[in-house]
């Protein structure tokens, strides 16, 4: 039952999309669907919050492109200040982060790009920000502090030019992981997160090959059903509801980055969630075993663990850490694709 209520939710939502181009397949000449990576069985993404490759692993020597290094070794990188010298890039003292800086939004976002100068770290803060320490954008950590990334960049393929898929907060940039857009949208607001792009998303195109997928979250199971109870209509009717409450300040302050789990940033109904979430425990019982799908997105508890400020970057790598020891060390690891990756930068 569950099955056929998510392919009438999914054809619901993409009806007015056409059927696939050939000339828009990697293999024209093969049916949508065919496995191009047959030794793959197994992908799963972790998605971190916001840190930049410079920011954790520019100081890493020997491979990747990091930090140019003066003479002395220090990093020979600064951005300008709105007055006063020119602040240089620097190690943090401390790996529990300072509140609210860096900041991500879509402004601060573009004023620290600065027409691709990136020379506005610092003035952003500075404009956005008032009366924190804005010196703290251009900071960086070393391999004394995240000595498991530190390993893991060491060994494995690196991407040392990585870039988010916008200039924005966590909500776009995670609809970018699932469609390749975020449909317009530009903030962090849960009242925002009720359309659906027409193509719709990589769940969808899963479910109708019949690829098994997981996102792995650490939400009650009781709030996500209790939510959709009415089903998808029902929880987009709901969160419009919710978006009266954007007139009242100290209600977007509080539901300002409020995040549930990845899959959500497009609304999912209720059969989808029966049939797709999971719990982090479960995750990885199911690594363990080699009884993983074949897409597992695995969220850590953002309250907590995904490394955004004012959180410890130590307890997030401690979970990502957990994860992918558990993913090398399972049944399925030689057929599996672990992707390690963040949804923005901050900071340099």
């Amino acid at each position: 039952m569950w099955n056929r209520l998510e392919l009438r939710e999914i054809n619901r939502r993409t009806s007015g999309r056409g059927p696939l181009r050939p000339e828009t397949l990697p293999r024209p000449d093969l049916p949508p669907g065919t496995d191009l990576i047959p030794e793959i069985k197994h992908i799963v993404v972790l998605m971190m919050e916001n840190h930049s490759y410079d920011n954790y692993l520019g100081m890493l020597t020997g491979r990747g492109e990091g930090f140019p290094l003066g003479p002395g070794g220090a990093p020979d990188a600064s951005n300008p200040a709105t007055a006063g010298p020119k602040v240089p890039a620097h190690h943090l003292a401390s790996t529990v982060q300072e509140a609210h800086i860096p900041t991500q939004s879509w402004h601060a976002s573009h004023l620290q790009w600065d027409g691709g100068t990136c020379d506005g770290f610092v003035t952003s803060a500075q404009a956005l920000v008032p009366g924190a320490d804005a010196t703290v954008p251009m900071g960086y950590w070393t391999e004394r502090d995240l000595p498991f990334y530190y390993g893991l960049a060491k060994t494995f393929p690196l991407a040392d030019h990585w870039f988010c898929s916008c200039l924005g907060p966590t909500f776009p940039n995670r609809r970018f992981l699932l469609a390749g857009t975020a449909h317009g949208l530009i903030d962090d607001l849960p009242f925002e997160l009720v359309d659906y792009p027409p193509a719709g998303t990589i769940f969808d195109m899963l479910t109708k090959h019949g690829i098994s997928w997981v996102n792995y979250h650490n939400i009650s199971q009781a709030s996500i059903v209790l939510k959709r109870a009415l089903g998808g209509r029902g929880l987009v009717a709901l969160r419009r509801l919710a978006s009266l409450g954007r007139w009242f300040p100290p209600l977007v302050e509080a539901e300002w980055g409020n995040k549930s789990f990845t899959a959500d940033v497009y609304p999912l109904g209720l059969a989808r969630c029966l049939l797709h979430l999971r719990t982090a425990d479960q995750f990885f019982a199911d690594a363990d075993s080699g009884a993983l799908p074949s897409l597992s997105i695995v969220d850590p508890d953002f309250e907590a663990f995904s490394e955004e400020n004012p959180q410890d970057i130590r307890k997030g790598e401690s979970f990502a850490a957990e994860v992918i020891n558990r993913v090398m060390h399972g049944r399925g690891w030689p057929g599996t694709l672990l992707i390690w990756v963040y949804d923005e930068r901050a900071g340099l």
